[in-house]
């Protein structure tokens, strides 16, 4: 299994609340209605940050997890037009491209 892990910064001048609530409630929408896009996905999920007494503040304000069968399957996702037609252009609106930090991974599952 390959995971593609982004953490994401908002936009300046959105608050932590505006992001979160377009990615939850604009962009995940968005995304699962793309069948081009979800096809080639196994899994999909978005994971806000949490601010914890005691820890120091992360610097992001979200992580979107993808796993994929295969580096070919998620090559294969993001280079569908529809992905750039309408997921693309989405994530313009709320996150900050610039510092957005992507992880591709194997993932070895050691408590399921």
């Amino acid at each position: 299994m390959i995971k593609l892990t982004v953490c994401l910064k908002r936009k300046n001048g959105l608050s932590r609340a505006e992001f979160v609530k377009h990615w939850r409630e604009v962009h995940a929408q968005l995304l699962l209605s793309v069948r081009e896009f979800t096809r080639h996905v196994r899994r999909y999920s978005q994971c806000e940050i949490a601010m914890v007494p005691g820890l120091p503040p992360n610097e992001y304000d979200g992580v979107v997890e993808l796993s994929f069968d295969s580096v070919e399957a998620m090559s294969a996702a993001l280079a569908e037009p529809r992905y750039h037609e309408i997921i693309r252009p989405d994530e313009e609106k709320f996150v900050d491209h610039a510092s957005t930090m992507l992880l591709v991974t194997t993932e070895f599952v050691l408590l399921p």
